[in-house]
């Protein structure tokens, strides 16, 4: 059962070993909010950050979003990384930028 002192302890424990967001940092939920992609994107809303949710995942929306926001951290399956990675090599040098802000990623599958 995930209580509230449950998700509090994690996203202080986020804080401690992984990464101190604040509200200039966006998170992308393009994974199921109910799962991975919910729960680590706490110690973001906990601490001001943007939210973006997307309906599904989509690259052209990955890259959209990270032209507008400087500091960006997702969830992703290994599928959708694969999917941005090969994406990226098939652009322009002038239009890959964008994956330079994607600050960290949350990797997980089942």
């Amino acid at each position: 059962m995930l209580t509230h002192r449950n998700l509090l302890f994690m996203s202080q424990c986020n804080y401690a070993n992984i990464d101190q967001p604040d509200e200039r940092d966006a998170r992308v939920l393009a994974a199921p909010v109910s799962h991975g992609a919910g729960l680590y994107a706490l110690p973001f809303l906990l601490k001001g950050a943007h939210q973006i949710v997307l309906p599904h995942f989509e690259v052209a929306a990955i890259l959209a979003i990270l032209q507008r926001h400087p500091l960006v951290s997702m969830f992703a399956a290994p599928t959708m990384l694969t999917r941005l990675v090969l994406r990226r090599r098939s652009l322009p040098r002038i239009c890959k930028t964008g994956l330079d802000r994607l600050e960290g990623s949350g990797v997980g599958s089942s």
